[in-house]
């Protein structure tokens, strides 16, 4: 994934161009056939199996992003949600949060992104959303949670990693020694993310991205190869 990052990089591309490489890569992966949880996860984080067999879950293409995003200097995490529907957490999904700055193209914000749902398709609808249109881009999924990271707050370093990354390179509300400790306390530290990530994510209010700028930067990337 790096060295296929570093690629793009010697194009001169500017960051929004770059990110489209990259996401044009990632959205080229195929959803694979899941037949148990186990397979989740080996679609989701084993790399070296995502790339032989061109399969990705949404956790996997978001890993892709995310990996490849770093080596091209974007900042970015890995950000996994959940959509309830009736009151009852229903399904679990996981997307990109990209912080992007281009002078060429006018744009400067914080992101939503997701290639999973993107995958295959002719035109990119979840491209670059601003964050405060989550629930209206997913609503055919259900209620969006902003975070189950609780439940698995003693979870994996990779976990933590990414949670910390959601905080400390992005900004946003995550898991702190602080309000961890709340939780610890017996508190609603779900509850509190929830309610702290949707205040962060309307206060934002990031510009959208015109779809011309978009069909811009994809035009000047066409001809750059974004296959493995």
């Amino acid at each position: 994934m790096k060295y296929i990052a570093s690629g793009f990089a010697k194009h001169g591309l500017s960051p929004l161009e770059r990110f489209l490489c990259v996401y044009k890569y990632a959205a080229s992966y195929q959803y694979p056939k899941i037949e148990r949880y186990d397979d989740y996860i080996k679609y989701g984080r084993d790399i070296k199996r995502i790339v032989a067999t061109g399969e990705a879950t949404c956790l996997g293409a978001a890993n892709i992003m995310d990996i490849m995003l770093d080596e091209l200097d974007i900042p970015s995490a890995v950000n996994e949600i959940s959509f309830y529907k009736n009151g009852r957490a229903d399904e679990r999904h996981a997307n990109n949060i990209v912080k992007l700055q281009d002078d060429d193209y006018r744009v400067r914000g914080i992101y939503g992104a997701d290639a999973c749902y993107d995958a295959g398709q002719p035109k990119f609808r979840y491209c670059l959303f601003p964050l405060h249109q989550i629930d209206e881009l997913y609503q055919n999924e259900g209620d969006v949670a902003y975070s189950h990271e609780v439940e698995r707050a003693n979870g994996s370093p990779w976990e933590a990693f990414e949670f910390s990354k959601m905080h400390n390179v992005l900004g946003i509300p995550g898991i702190t020694n602080e309000n961890y400790n709340y939780y610890q306390r017996g508190r609603n530290l779900g509850g509190y993310l929830w309610s702290a990530r949707k205040n962060f994510y309307q206060a934002i209010q990031c510009r959208e991205i015109k779809k011309g700028t978009v069909d811009r930067a994809l035009a000047a990337v066409e001809n750059i190869a974004v296959t493995s």
